[in-house]
């Protein structure tokens, strides 16, 4: 804990960063400055909506994770356990249990979900899928469709495929 807050945190960078807290407070005042100039910035972009739909929001986030990745990568921002301080000899107690890989669970899985199909209300489900689509046209809250849907156990494939007959299938922006 005393290396996190030592390497990762700045708290060094100050001989006495609490004393009078006026370092706290610059750095307060630092951080809202940067604040206000991304919102700024994206009001001018016509606001979050238009951002985040023109893949502003997306591309600033992928470039400030790449940034700090490769800082960390550099050494350049500390990072306790992985680019500093990190053991080098194996520790039993740290050991990690990795997932199996099951080549039944498919067959398994599938025949639950078929079990699940031959109990369920056949009608309740259509009857419900065709609700969420009729509200997924509007512009009501389809929280409630969808709880609905849910509790009369269709599956998230039939409910997602409902949802793309109204909206169309995701085309996620690809931002460089």
């Amino acid at each position: 804990t005393q290396q996190i807050c030592a390497f990762e945190t700045g708290v060094t960078k100050t001989a006495d960063p609490l004393g009078g807290s006026y370092w706290v407070e610059t750095m307060t005042d630092e951080l809202e400055a940067r604040i206000v100039e991304v919102i700024e910035d994206v009001e001018g972009r016509g606001g979050a909506v238009r951002a985040i739909e023109a893949g502003y929001m997306q591309r600033r986030i992928a470039d400030d994770a790449y940034r700090r990745a490769l800082e960390e990568h550099e050494g350049r921002r500390p990072v306790v356990g992985v680019n500093c301080f990190a053991e080098t000899e194996s520790n039993p107690e740290r050991h990690m249990n990795f997932h199996r890989h099951d080549p039944d669970m498919y067959d398994r899985q599938l025949e639950r979900l078929n079990r699940v199909r031959g109990r369920r209300d056949e009608g309740r489900v259509a009857q419900n899928l065709a609700r969420l689509q009729a509200e997924a046209r509007g512009t009501e809250n389809l929280m409630p469709c969808l709880i609905e849907a849910v509790e009369s156990y269709a599956t998230l494939g039939e409910i997602m495929t409902a949802l793309k007959q109204v909206f169309g299938p995701y085309r996620e922006p690809v931002v460089i």
